[in-house]
This record gives C-alpha cells, sequence and structure tokens, in this order.
C-alpha cells in the first residue's frame, strides 16, 4: 500500500484526473467586468430581498407598469384629499352609466365635469351661485331639460318645472344655460338626443350655500348620473 502512493502522478494522471473534476463539478467562466449579469445567469429565486441593497431599486430601474396593485402595501399610502369632480363610466345590462358630482366652496372658473356620449357640461361656482353649462360634441343634436324645486316654499308647495332648456339644433360650439337663476335646492333632468338614434338622459341634484348663509355660506355643489342607451 505504500509502494502506491510512494511514486509522484505522472502529468498524464494530473491532467485526467483535472478533466474529470471538469466532468462532474461543471466549468465556469470568469466575467468579464463589472455589472455583467443578466437575468439568464441567474436561477429562479436565487436572489432574496436580503441580497438587495437598500434604496438600490429605484423608479428608473423598475419596467414601466410591472408594478400593481398586488405590489402596493395600501396601509403605506397617504390619505387622498378630496376631489373637486368626480366622473367615472360604467355598464349594466346593456346601459353605459357615468356619475359625476362638482362641489366648490367658494368660487371657481368653470371645469367640465361631464363628458359622455357627446354630451359635455360644464360647472363653475360664483359665491353659491352654481352655473351649469351644456355643450355637444355631435352636430344636429336635440338638447331637452328642467329644474324643480327640491325644497319648495311653504307659500308655493308644489313643485313645478323651471329654468326649461331646449335646443333642437344643438351643434359644436353651441351652450345652454341650465340653471339660469339662483338656485339652492333643485333637482333636475335632461335629455340629449342624436341623429343617430342614440340618446343621453341626464338626472341630476344642485345644491347651494343657503343664499351666503350659515356654515355653507359661498358652497356649490352638484351630483348626477348620466345614461346612455
Amino acid at each position: 500500500m505504500r509502494k502506491l502512493f510512494a511514486r509522484r502522478p505522472s502529468p498524464a494522471m494530473v491532467v485526467a484526473f483535472v478533466a474529470l473534476l471538469a466532468a462532474v463539478g461543471g466549468t465556469a467562466a470568469a466575467l468579464p467586468g463589472k455589472n455583467t449579469i443578466d437575468s439568464g445567469d441567474l436561477k429562479k429565486g436565487a436572489v432574496k430581498r436580503s441580497d438587495i441593497a437598500r434604496n438600490a431599486v429605484n423608479g428608473k430601474k423598475v419596467a414601466k407598469n410591472s408594478i400593481t396593485g398586488r405590489q402596493i402595501k395600501e396601509g403605506t399610502l397617504g390619505k387622498v384629499r378630496r376631489a373637486e369632480t368626480a366622473n367615472s363610466a360604467g355598464s349594466i345590462g346593456g346601459v353605459t352609466f357615468s356619475p359625476f358630482r362638482y362641489v366648490n366652496e367658494g368660487t371657481g372658473d368653470p371645469v367640465p365635469i361631464l363628458d359622455f356620449g357627446g354630451l359635455t357640461i360644464a360647472a363653475s361656482c360664483s359665491f353659491d351661485v352654481l352655473s351649469l353649462t351644456a355643450g355637444s360634441k355631435v352636430a344636429d343634436a336635440e338638447l331637452g331639460g328642467y329644474t324643480v324645486e327640491a325644497s319648495p316654499d311653504a307659500a308655493d308647495p308644489s313643485p313645478r318645472p323651471q329654468n326649461l332648456a331646449y335646443d333642437a339644433d344643438f351643434d359644436p360650439g353651441d351652450t345652454v344655460n341650465l340653471v339660469p337663476n339662483d338656485e339652492d335646492e333643485e333637482v333636475g333632468e335632461l335629455r340629449y338626443s342624436k341623429r343617430d338614434g342614440t340618446s343621453v338622459s341626464v338626472q341630476f341634484h344642485i345644491y347651494g350655500g343657503n343664499n351666503g348663509a350659515g356654515a355653507d355660506a359661498g358652497r356649490c355643489a352638484v351630483s348626477g348620473v348620466a345614461l346612455s342607451f
């Protein structure tokens, strides 16, 4: 047994031994430089959170639209401020709808609150006096509407249509004032029809600031929903 290890291995034996190790353990190639590892060099799940330096990943290193709501912890998000306008669309049973809302605590320039089925509505506030203006994106449309006092006076308890609005040839660039008078509590309805036979029906509720008195002095608000069918 001593004689077996007493002899120094030949060069051929060394080369054969190295080749055997390479065949069994695989080969490794030296990387040509810094930052040259790509996704093909890594096994799935090989990189853990502990392997990434703090602040090493920023917005520039994240692919567009690669982060969704599942990756965001909602508790870390700040409170969203109340929006002045809100408008989103949906569909139920083939009827498309779009709710809208506008709130202003004093004065404000006209802002669009509805853009739906060719009908547009803009709102503005001038110290509790709400202005609603309708427009059309389609030629030769027709618009008709009215409002009704939501809280009639004791002297005239019967609600009746008022603030009548109508345009039989409603074209782009035309405007219709839906609330020409100063109203504090109104419910309204309008119908917008197009030559292709489709229509938009709108119901809305107006809330004013009680003629500049009380806690809501100067406030304008309107909310409603538009239906397309």
